[in-house]
């Protein structure tokens, strides 16, 4: 290459740097729509027809300096992660990275936030695939945290970097509408802190669903149920659950005749102890059917979130077990299904819902929907993605039974 055509590059890039520069200030000052090529033009000292040399048009301008500004962001992160090792420190110095380069960038803050945050054709552009990249960074970083258990696996890697992303940006915008100081890097150790709360393990304890027993059929029970979860009820054995209880076997047969006995006592435990006291206390506070059955729907489904052990036995072990039916420990079952029959009888008498409603057509559409579901988790896995679906069956199931006027 000549010292001539370098020469011509050189000057090249510097008159596109000083375009976007002046556009930078001009857009930032004067907004998007109330700036022309000409004014950048004038003010840039390029000409206009050279402006178009180098871009299509006023909005091509735009997106460059987002994908400029991004690109840079991504370059200096790489430099900033050098020797950060961890989740914790690497999640941290993103925050902060972040936070400093738009705090220090005031003009391209004010850029951002008003004319490319909330702009779908910036987000539908190439231009945005570098934003959409340096996200993947932070992304990645979560999904990183989940795998090594410092991040809690109940919620989507997705969604949690949506609510970085969107809580750091929304702090920006805030600011820029009100024009206070960009004062950013000072509010991340409470962001931090926020984050933290959200996506730790630690502040997601497994619960216990066996409660109100005495101390030690609540340990046999509770082994016992977890055995059954880890080893299924035909390899299960009662040595191995008094081991896991710290009990002996003739302890266990104190309590319960047999390792059937001790299966059919489970849901009557989980029922009578937690489930049905539980769902009474969230269904008291609600003050309509309808409210009361998006209520009683999301408690079970965060019950199977939570509880994946309990609804993995219920589901496999017990759903089509004829005895179990056939077993006094049954009517504790009965007595939580028939919180949905009482919704559903007032709904109907109220007008909420059809007024011919047909209850057992509509507690089998109910039940079978739910059960299917926690079906379909236990077999491919993610009990802990299960309440994902929660407003879709909600609404499916409200559809179903609510009269045609009421849902135009």
């Amino acid at each position: 290459m000549t010292t001539k055509v370098k020469q011509n590059r050189i000057d090249r890039n510097e008159r596109r740097d000083a375009v976007l520069n002046t556009a930078l200030e001009a857009f930032s000052t004067n907004g998007f729509d109330k700036t022309t090529i000409s004014q950048i033009a004038s003010a840039s000292n390029v000409p206009e027809a050279t402006i178009y040399e180098y871009f299509q048009n006023k909005e091509d301008i735009l997106f460059s300096l987002a994908d400029q500004f991004t690109q840079a962001l991504r370059r200096d992160l790489k430099v900033h992660f050098l020797g950060v090792e961890g989740v914790i420190n690497r999640f941290r110095k993103f925050l902060w990275h972040h936070l400093y380069a738009f705090q220090e960038n005031p003009a391209y803050s004010r850029l951002f936030s008003l004319e490319l945050l909330n702009n779908p054709r910036y987000r539908n552009s190439p231009a945005c695939r570098s934003l959409l990249a340096y996200r993947d960074e932070l992304l990645e970083i979560i999904k990183e945290g989940i795998r090594s258990g410092v991040f809690t696996p109940r919620l989507r890697p997705e969604l949690a970097e949506i609510m970085v992303f969107g809580t750091m940006h929304h702090m920006i915008l805030s600011k820029v509408v009100l024009e206070k100081p960009l004062e950013l890097v000072s509010r991340a150790g409470r962001l931090y802190e926020l984050f933290m709360g959200a996506l730790f393990a630690e502040n997601y304890p497994q619960k216990e669903v066996i409660r109100v027993e005495n101390g030690r059929r609540r340990d046999i029970l509770t082994a016992a149920l977890y055995e059954f979860y880890e080893s299924g009820f035909q390899q299960a054995t009662i040595s191995k659950i008094a081991k896991r209880a710290g009990v002996t076997e003739p302890t266990i047969y104190e309590h319960f005749k047999n390792k059937q006995d001790l299966l059919y006592a489970i849901p009557e435990a989980a029922m009578k102890g937690y489930l049905v006291e539980s769902v009474d206390a969230d269904l008291a506070n609600q003050d309509t059917p309808v409210h009361r059955l998006r209520t009683f729907l999301l408690h079970q489904i965060r019950s199977a979130r939570d509880f994946p052990a309990y609804y993995y036995l219920l589901t496999t072990e017990l759903r089509s077990n004829m005895r179990f039916y056939r077993s006094p420990h049954y009517h504790s079952l009965r007595e939580y299904s028939a919180r949905l029959a009482g919704i559903l009888k007032e709904g109907a008498s109220q007008g909420y819902f059809r007024r011919d409603l047909d209850l057992e057509a509509a507690r089998d559409l109910y039940f079978g929907t739910l059960d299917e579901l926690t079906l379909s988790v236990v077999i491919v896995g993610g009990f802990d993605r299960i309440t994902a679906y929660a407003e879709e069956v909600f609404d499916m199931i409200l559809h179903a039974i609510s009269p045609p006027e009421i849902m135009e």
